[in-house]
């Protein structure tokens, strides 16, 4: 993640394709992994701090998963997290906000 695109990366091995980067969060090395095209996306699984009964999230405020979901509204994304993230109230939102297809809180 840089400036204000979310970078698409291909993955193969997740110990060795992985570093700790922004908020601490192990993102793809790009050394090791190659870039991603878009239409080849079949799945997108959305971290979040926060999720709601109406499939919203709350991340952390920078848009980059927002502006993935609205230019790839047709394919299938889950929010996943634990059931202390779920809100039973709705999360404030955005013009920008995007909801999710799933929720998956264990």
């Amino acid at each position: 993640m840089e400036g204000d695109h979310l970078y698409l990366f291909q993955v193969k091995d997740v110990v060795k394709d992985l570093e700790s980067r922004h908020f601490y969060l192990k993102e793809p090395k790009p050394s090791r992994c190659p870039s991603f095209e878009q239409s080849k996306i079949d799945l997108i699984l959305a971290p979040g701090l926060a999720f709601d009964s109406k499939h919203y999230r709350l991340g952390y405020g920078m848009g980059f998963y927002d502006r993935l979901l609205s230019l790839l509204p047709q394919i299938p994304s889950w929010g996943v997290g634990f059931s202390e993230q779920y809100s039973k109230e709705p999360l404030p939102i955005e013009k920008h906000d995007a909801p999710l297809s799933q929720l998956f809180m264990y």
